[in-house]
This record gives C-alpha cells, sequence and structure tokens, in this order.
C-alpha cells in the first residue's frame, strides 16, 4: 500500500484496468468495452439515438482486441436497424459496466 501521497497518486492514476462484456449483435459476437469518464461525459447528449449510436461507434470491439467494429460511416447504417433485444443487451451491458442506470438518464 502507497505510504505517501506521491506513491498514492502514481498508483491511482496509473490504474486503467478496463471492464468489457461481450454479447450477441444479430447472432455476432462483439466485445463492449467500458467506457472512461470522459466518454461518459460525452455521451451526455439530448437525442436517444445519438447515444446508442456513440456506444456502438466507440466501444464496440472485435471479442478480445482493441479493433472497433463500427466506424463513424456507418451512422446511417446503424439507425436504419430494426429496435428489438440487441437494443435492451447494448444497454444492460454499457449499465452493468458503468454502474449508470441508461434508462433513468434517457427519461430526463
Amino acid at each position: 500500500m502507497p505510504a505517501n501521497r506521491d506513491e498514492l497518486r502514481k498508483a491511482l492514476l496509473a490504474a486503467k484496468a478496463q471492464k468489457s462484456e461481450v454479447i450477441e449483435l444479430f447472432g455476432q459476437q462483439v466485445e463492449i468495452k467500458q467506457p472512461t469518464i470522459r466518454e461518459v461525459l460525452d455521451l451526455n447528449v439530448e437525442d436517444n439515438k445519438e447515444a446508442i449510436v456513440r456506444v456502438l461507434i466507440n466501444h464496440c470491439y472485435v471479442p478480445g482486441t482493441n479493433e472497433k467494429v463500427f466506424e463513424e460511416g456507418d451512422r446511417e447504417d446503424i439507425l436504419s436497424w430494426p429496435v428489438g433485444d440487441w437494443l435492451k443487451r447494448v444497454t444492460e451491458a454499457v449499465e452493468r459496466l458503468t454502474n449508470v442506470d441508461v434508462g433513468a438518464s434517457e427519461k430526463k
């Protein structure tokens, strides 16, 4: 355990363990990675569809890699997906990874 402020500060600032969760998305396995504080604050948007698209583009990875599945150019294709169970799986994964109730924040 760090004995002084400098050691404690150094240990805390080096802590970057990122959680993730593999979910099924249209029959495919994808990994949703835990967002950073900055990314969570950036998700604070009025438009719910924008928040979901940002989550998919910014936090959806090929499982076990650092390769993102989607890119900005996929935005319109993602917006054309039918609403279904996939949306609940994505939302619940984000809630577990962030300890933030996405449904409650969407209702504000």
